[in-house]
């Protein structure tokens, strides 16, 4: 449901970011909820010794291209060991895909 005219009043109150998970081509179409701040742990010996600043990864291409430098034999970027992790990943690739202008939804299945 369209609700671009109700979130009007209320778009200041959002961050930028949270309301393209609920928008498409100019509309809105939910309000975002569990808006929260995320953050990533690096280990910085595998960095330095990478040549990686990352005080440099800003962008989503940013990362991809430091997980290129530091991604080598049986090292990764990001790894998930257990089954139980995964759950703990899926809010970041939501995040993620949406940075990338992507979306959980099939535009013609909804």
């Amino acid at each position: 449901m369209d609700v671009t005219s109700a979130m009007e009043k209320h778009k200041s109150q959002f961050a930028p970011g949270s309301l393209d998970i609920v928008s498409r081509g100019g509309r809105v179409y939910g309000f975002p909820s569990d808006v929260c701040k995320s953050w990533i742990y690096y280990r910085r010996d595998i960095f330095e010794e990478a040549g990686v600043d990352p005080d440099s990864i800003v962008t989503w291409d940013d990362y991809i291209d430091a997980g290129k430098e530091i991604t080598s034999g049986d090292r990764y970027m990001l790894s998930i060991s257990h089954p139980h992790e995964v759950y703990e990943y899926i809010p970041w690739a939501f995040m993620y895909l949406a940075s990338r202008g992507g979306n959980i939804f099939d535009p013609d299945t909804g």
